[in-house]
Formats: C-alpha cells, structure tokens, sequence
C-alpha cells in the first residue's frame, strides 16, 4: 500500500472507532459479558462459579484477556474491550487487503471497508466487552489466507495443510469461522482451472489439517477444563426458542439497514451477468448457504450472529455502487452515519419507526442522484 493510502485507512478506522465508542459506549457491557468474565477467573482459580455457557471450551478468545490480567493486572472486563479492538482495526484492514486482490482498486477497496465499519454490528458489538471481533477478525483472515493460498503456487500442499489447521485452530477462538470453511468449500468446487482429481485431493490435505488441530484443540481443552466445543455446542440447542420468520427478517436487515440496497443491486448486476468475475459465484453460494441454514442448524439468530455473512455480502454491495461510481464513497458514508444514528437512538431513546424513516429519506436520496446522473448523461450527449 502507498503511503497516502496507508494514512487515509488508519485515519479512517481510528475516526469510526471513536464515534463508535462515544456513540454507544452504554451498550459496552452486555449480558454476555459476565460469563466471559467469569471464565477468565475461573482460569486463575479466581471464581467458584460454573462455567455455565461453556466459555473455556474456547480458549482462543479468552488468551488476551487473560495475559493482560496475568500480567498487566487490567481487569478482564477491559481486557476483553482492548480485544475487540485490535481484532477491530486489524478487521478492517485486512478486508481491505481482501478487496484490493479481488478488485485491484484502492478507491472500491477503501470503499468497501468504510461500509464495513459502518454497519451496526460491527460498531455496537465490535466494541462491546464481548468476543465477536474475534470471530469476524478469524473470517476475514481465514478468506485472505484462502486468496493468498491459490494466488502462489509454491508449496501448495503444506499451504493447504497449513489452511485446514488454521480453521480448524480457529473454532477455539469463535464459532463463526465455520462461514470461510463454507467459502473455501465453494471457491474450491468452482474452480475452473482445478480437475476433479485436483479438487478431491485439495479437500483431503485441507480436511487432514483441519482434523488434525480441531481434535487435538478439543482434546487438550478436556484436559485442561473438563468440556470441549461440542459440550458448547449441546448446551446452546437446549431450550431453544421457537423459530419465528418475522424476528428473522428483521434481524437480517438490521445486520446491514440501507446498506441492502447496494447489496442487492449488486447481487442483480452478477446474475444478470453484468459482473464476469469468477469469485462472485463461490461468494453468493456461501452467503445463501449462510443466510439458508442458519436458521435450521443454530436457534440463536440475531445481528450479531447474521453479520458473520459480512465478508462475502461486502463484495456485492461494492458491485451495487457501480451504479453510482463517483459518489460512492459519499453514498457509503450518509448511508452510514444514517445506519448509527438511527440505531442510537433505537437503542438509547427506544423511539420508533426510525428504520422506516431512514430507509424513505435514502431511498429518496438515492432516487434524486439517479435522475441527477441520468440528466447529465443527456446533457453531455446532446453537448458531444
């Protein structure tokens, strides 16, 4: 990266992290944040309460907390807030790495990652004394690695073990990881340039790494606290609420607000074929796999959850842009603050039909510029 470019993007994350934070600095404690709090105790021996949401069958996410208890003395609580803000900054750069290999362009790169950061999710619960950042953070650098792999060819079948332990490793840290596994799956099977042959023997060398580190994760986890993952797993499907398609539906919009519009826009220009790129089909077989079970496998389905869709949605909202190729970066960033402030005052004043309100005023927007573009298109044709 340039260095102007360098400066813009730290500038960028540094100013979205400290509206973030002034804006919903009440929401930093959650209702989970107890349980994570208590599983780092309970690791110096400091807590005689149960572990009772199986916190320490995922050790990775709880490691730099517990290191700047151990040996800092800052209190969990803060420790886990220092995490979500490094997983936070280094989230947004390595998107925008990401995008730059898939688009080589600075301008829909840097683009891309501002919409990143400006969705809710990322603003209330990135910076909340939670663990999701880690999650995301393991996504967005388990797809860079997936890039970087198929990009180089030399020693590509260590790289492909190597990948597998990574995702596999990554389980221990958050969950969610599972989304860039569905990607690799997809990226893999629509490979043109790869044989059947090739592409099975892909699966086995990443599916050994992968085997290899989440058995010997789960196994070491046992020994140390007496659970692993799929304990955590048994737990969250007791008691599950009931399925409810409206709470989905809502849920689902609010992980991205009006940002859904470009979303949309561009999942129409790839079908329609406007868009040639061959990353697009692996990316929105794994977001409908994502959006599709979702619901069947796990009962717990909120924003937070659904936002693990972000790095595969991000590339489609980018191509939705192309329709608006000089103001997107504008449009991103009205659409953007309009996304937090209406979420504010949702969650601090409860007001109501704020998020029908700002999808007219967008909408209108939106229409606006259209006419706009289309009547200095007329006018230079006529002038030409």
């Amino acid at each position: 990266m340039k260095g102007s470019i360098k400066t813009k993007i730290h500038l960028s994350i540094l100013t979205t992290s400290l509206l973030s934070i002034c804006l919903f600095h009440f929401m930093a404690n959650q209702t989970d944040t107890y349980s994570f709090v208590n599983a780092i105790k309970i690791i110096f021996s400091e807590s005689i309460e149960a572990d009772e949401l199986f916190r320490l069958s995922k050790p990775l996410a709880l490691l730099i907390p517990s290191l700047l208890y151990g040996i800092l003395s800052i209190p969990p609580e803060y420790g886990l807030f220092i995490q979500q803000y490094l997983f936070y900054y280094l989230s947004a750069i390595f998107l925008y790495k990401i995008l730059l290999i898939v688009f080589n362009n600075e301008k829909q790169a840097f683009t891309g990652m501002m919409s990143y950061l400006f969705c809710q999710p990322v603003s209330v619960y990135g910076l909340a004394m939670l663990t999701d950042g880690v999650g995301w953070f393991c996504t967005i650098i388990g797809i860079w690695l997936i890039l970087k792999t198929y990009t180089t060819q030399t020693h590509r079948t260590l790289s492909l073990f190597l990948l597998g332990i990574y995702l596999g490793s990554s389980f221990f840290g958050k969950e969610s990881v599972v989304v860039a596994g569905i990607f690799l799956f997809y990226y893999i099977l629509t490979k043109e340039e790869l044989t059947v042959r090739n592409k099975i023997q892909n699966y086995l060398c990443i599916g050994s790494g992968f085997i290899l580190s989440f058995a010997s994760g789960n196994y070491l986890i046992y020994l140390f606290s007496g659970q692993t993952l799929f304990d955590w797993i048994k737990f969250g499907r007791t008691s599950p609420p009931e399925f409810n398609l409206i709470y989905l539906i809502k849920q689902a919009y609010h992980t991205y607000d009006v940002f859904w519009i470009f979303i949309i826009a561009g999942v129409s220009r790839y079908i329609r074929g406007i868009n040639k790129n061959k990353i697009f089909k692996p990316l929105l077989l794994t977001g409908l796999t994502i959006w599709l079970l979702l619901p069947m496998t796990w009962p717990y389905y909120n924003d937070r959850l659904l936002f693990m869709t972000a790095p595969f949605m991000i590339f489609f909202l980018i191509e939705g842009l192309s329709f608006f190729s000089k103001s997107a970066l504008p449009l991103v960033l009205t659409a953007g603050f309009m996304n937090l402030l209406v979420t504010f005052g949702i969650y601090k004043y409860q007001f109501s039909n704020l998020i029908i309100t700002e999808g007219v005023i967008f909408i209108f927007i939106l229409t606006s510029l259209l006419l706009y573009i289309k009547r200095t298109e007329t006018q230079n044709k006529r002038n030409g």
